[in-house]
C-alpha cells in the first residue's frame, strides 16, 4: 500500500459518518519560513487533518501521520518536533501505519510516541488500533494562518472534485460541456 490509498480509507471512513471534514496534505500554517527551523512555528504538512463541524462534538479534531515503510516511522518517531503542531491542535494524533511498515513492539516504544496513537491501515479498509491515542481534550486553539491553510486546502479540493465530476459529466443538448 502507498501513502494515496491509506489516505483514502482514511478519508472514506470520515466522510462516511456525519458531519465530519477530511482534508490531505495539510501544511500547519500559510507561507514559506525556513524549512531548518525546528521551533513551534516551523510549516509542516500534517498529512491528513479532519475535523467534525458540528458543536455537539465539540468540534472534534484528528490528525493523522502516514507512514507506510518502517524506516520512515522509527525517523518520525526520533523527530517528535515534526508532529508537535499536529498533535496540540487536534483531540487525536495518529500514525496511520500499513502492514508493510511492521510497526511491532520493537518499534512502537511508549516513550517515543508521546501520547500519539497508532493504527494499522489494511488494503481491504480495515483499521485495527495498535496504540490507542491519549485524547487531548482541550486542544490548541487553531491559530489563524493554521486556519487558512484548512480553508486553502478545502477550496484546492473541491476544485480538483468539481474539475473530475466536470470531466465526467455528458454533454449538454447543444454538445457543449459548460
Amino acid at each position: 500500500m502507498n501513502e494515496k490509498q491509506v489516505l483514502k480509507i482514511l478519508s472514506d471512513r470520515h466522510r462516511n459518518a456525519e458531519g465530519w471534514l477530511f482534508l490531505e496534505h495539510v501544511r500547519s500554517g500559510t507561507g514559506y519560513p525556513n524549512a531548518r527551523s525546528i521551533d513551534l512555528d516551523s510549516q509542516r504538512t500534517i498529512d491528513g487533518f479532519a475535523m467534525n463541524l458540528w458543536p455537539s462534538t465539540g468540534f472534534r479534531r484528528v490528525a493523522y501521520e502516514v507512514k507506510v515503510a518502517r524506516g520512515d516511522l522509527r525517523h518520525e518517531l526520533r523527530d517528535p518536533v515534526k508532529r508537535v503542531r499536529g498533535y496540540l491542535m487536534a483531540n487525536e494524533f495518529w500514525f496511520a501505519v500499513t502492514p508493510e511498515c511492521k510497526a511491532s513492539e520493537d518499534v512502537l516504544m511508549p516513550n517515543e510516541l508521546l501520547g500519539a496513537g497508532v493504527m494499522e491501515v489494511r488494503d481491504d479498509g480495515n483499521v485495527r488500533v495498535l496504540v490507542a491515542p491519549v485524547r487531548n481534550r482541550v486542544p490548541w486553539p487553531m491559530p489563524p494562518d493554521f486556519v487558512a491553510s484548512l480553508i486553502r486546502r478545502a477550496y484546492d479540493t473541491g476544485r480538483e472534485l468539481n474539475a473530475e465530476s466536470f470531466i465526467d459529466q455528458e454533454p449538454n443538448e447543444n454538445g457543449k460541456d459548460c
